[in-house]
């Protein structure tokens, strides 16, 4: 119902808003300015939410990197997310407000996808230890082992070609079991044309196998060939995992940024989808709304909502939106608490029309939780309103409250 958001950081710092309203007039209004400017910039709005559709968890990469966890393909991940990123600057461009302005000056990561793409292959295995994860042209030695251990048994063929044709024994054979290793069969009938530089190794009923010097070089390289190549990926792959890490601090601010704009998004989204309309706040102490619709009822019921209006008073000690239910629950029960909340969040509200709703006041803004008749207590929103924080709670005794 009200949450468009397209990645896992804006779905939190939805949540994030909504459960802590502002409390500054100044961060409320830059934020109705940017989801306003959003609902009028229809296919920029558009655009983005395609960038960010294609943006992973930057925020869970990064702590899975940091952690030495992150597999070859998390890796890529992170590189097309943060290509996704510039291109979502560049889509914002044309935005004005100065709350969008600032969100799209995210730290450079170019010198992270390039480092990350030079690195990784593009189709990498799961686990870095299956082989195959780092990109050919990386390490000398790795892709010399590499070509061993994949073109052994073309590389056995043409040994075995050209030991037919110097010795002149047609039916010479290179073979490999575990317990000899790779060796030469020659018949028995043949014995006489084996080459001196041959060694015996094993005598069979019908014929006798030898190695030599060069084969056995071979071997050795072929057998160990597997096991270096994947201690040279591994090595690789941590000297990336690290490089990546002490990107990090850049990389989560690009990921807050992005959270920021994708809850941005999301609420212009939802706006434009339900026909929301911006608030507007004063001094007032009064909660008026005209023509206001429930968010969710109207999504489930399936005859026309009647709109409704509402103009109560707003006072410190009795929030309109709440009422002592039983058992203790919170329960927020009117279209002005909605309405309240809504505004506060940055979100637009459900109402008639432009300025349907008004006189909002978020320094008044409060909760009343009723625990039991032997132990009240009300939260007050508080916070530095100077510097736009959201609001943090302070609890003191229902006698202290101001009434």
């Amino acid at each position: 119902m009200i949450n468009a958001t397209r990645t896992a950081m804006g779905a939190r710092t939805l949540r994030r808003w909504i459960t802590r309203p502002l409390v500054s007039r100044e961060a409320i209004f830059e934020r109705h300015d940017a989801v306003d400017e959003l609902t009028r910039s229809r296919a920029i709005l558009e655009q983005m939410n395609a960038r960010l559709a294609r943006i992973a968890d930057l925020e869970r990469l990064v702590s899975r990197i940091t952690l030495r966890s992150a597999t070859p393909r998390e890796c890529l991940t992170l590189a097309d997310s943060l290509l996704a990123v510039d291109e979502l600057a560049e889509t914002m461009a044309p935005l004005q407000g100065p709350l969008l302005v600032r969100m799209q000056k995210m730290p450079a990561s170019s010198h992270v996808v390039a480092r990350i793409s030079a690195t990784i292959d593009d189709t990498p295995p799961m686990n870095v230890r299956d082989g195959g994860a780092i990109r050919a042209g990386v390490d000398a030695d790795l892709d010399s082992l590499r070509t061993i251990a994949r073109d052994s048994k073309s590389v056995l063929m043409e040994i075995e070609a050209a030991e037919k044709q110097r010795t002149g024994i047609s039916s010479l054979k290179v073979r490999f079991n575990s317990v000899f290793g790779y060796y030469i069969e020659v018949s028995k009938s043949n014995l006489a044309r084996v080459p001196p530089d041959y060694i015996r190794k094993q005598t069979l009923v019908n014929a006798e196998r030898f190695i030599t010097p060069e084969l056995k070089v071979l071997e050795e390289k072929i057998v160990g060939a597997e096991e270096k190549a994947n201690a040279i990926e591994i090595r690789l792959y941590d000297e990336l995992l690290e490089a990546v890490a002490k990107e990090s601090p850049s990389i989560l601010a690009t990921a807050r940024a992005v959270a920021e704009i994708d809850a941005l998004s999301s609420l212009a989204t939802i706006a434009v989808r339900n026909r929301y309309v911006r608030a507007q706040l004063s001094e007032e102490p009064e909660i008026a709304i005209e023509d206001g619709r429930h968010p969710v009822i109207e999504q489930l019921v399936s005859e026309r909502f009647i709109p409704q209006s509402h103009r109560h008073p707003s006072r410190p000690q009795r929030h309109p939106g709440h009422h002592r239910p039983e058992h203790g629950r919170q329960v927020d029960v009117s279209a002005p608490g909605r309405a309240d909340r809504a505004a506060q969040s940055g979100r637009l509200v459900r109402a008639g029309g432009e300025g349907a709703a008004r006189h909002l006041r978020p320094d008044l803004h409060a909760r009343r939780r009723f625990r039991s008749a032997g132990a009240r207590r009300v939260d007050v929103h508080g916070g530095d309103a100077r510097n736009g924080e959201h609001s943090q709670q302070r609890h003191r005794p229902l006698a202290d409250h101001p009434r």
